[in-house]
């Protein structure tokens, strides 16, 4: 069977109204996919060459099982994944059940393709370990205008030579054991954003690297309710650098 091969950038659109059994291509109950899931198997059987893919998720809650996997795409394009970039809390994405080792929202493991997630907000309901963001191997993340709520051990991850960056501005309104975990030769940059935090929020450690990793974090503004936060502010073990450009000790 031969690949469908893209001439232009395709959306897929996915609705709480939806069905898997749709084209994905038109915003209507009729053509929608009920699932993110499915939209991001369906663009990882094509060919999509130099073009990206995105995937337009209508307002909703979305109950997400052990979360959503990330496919390798034939081609150079990237896979957008995009719900209300004004308001990301109308576009919830949320785990549920018993996650195990690094069940996560979004996880891409040793896949070339760069994911970029962007208007959603994260949550989740499960027992055990369950994640946020998680990029591993040869994986890239970038995220943009996502609302990190509650439910989350480690809400942002990258492991094993993974990157994570953060291309916009974004918001925590849930605590978490980390806000973000860098570990294994990975790399975080989360450079000149706004953090916005609301609600008082409780970490047990909020920036942890370990294992050769790198943090990027100079020059953000952390606002809202930042300054009411507890917990340790940083760690760095075993040759990893968290950079904040001289930031001090209270950055």
């Amino acid at each position: 069977q031969f690949r469908e091969k893209l001439t232009a950038a395709r959306t897929y659109y996915v609705r709480t109204d939806g069905s898997d059994s749709n084209d994905g291509l038109s915003n209507t109950s009729g053509g929608a996919f009920l699932t993110i899931q499915k939209a991001i198997n369906t663009a990882a059987g094509l060919d999509i060459g130099i073009y990206d893919v995105t995937i337009q998720i209508a307002a909703g809650t979305y109950n997400i099982g052990a979360g959503l996997v990330g496919k390798t795409c034939v081609g150079s394009g990237s896979i957008i994944i995009v719900g209300d970039e004004t308001t990301p809390t109308n576009v919830v994405l949320q785990t549920t059940g018993a996650a195990t080792t690094l069940d996560a929202n979004l996880v891409c493991r040793n896949v070339p393709t760069t994911y970029k997630i962007r208007g959603v907000q994260l949550t989740s309901t499960a027992t055990g370990t369950p994640f946020g963001l998680v990029a591993s191997g040869s994986a890239r993340i970038e995220f943009q205008n996502i609302a990190i709520g509650t439910g989350l051990i480690q809400q942002l991850r990258a492991e094993d030579g993974g990157v994570l960056a953060a291309t916009g501005n974004y918001a925590i309104s849930g605590g978490a054991t980390n806000h973000f975990v860098v570990t294994g030769g990975a790399v975080i940059r989360i450079q000149s954003r706004t953090i916005t935090f609301s609600n008082t929020l409780a970490f047990t450690t909020f920036a942890s690297a370990s294992t050769g990793a790198i943090v990027f974090a100079n020059g953000n503004t952390f606002a809202g309710t930042a300054g009411s936060a507890t917990g340790t502010r940083y760690a760095a073990s075993t040759n990893a650098v968290i950079s904040t450009a001289g930031g001090g000790a209270s950055y």
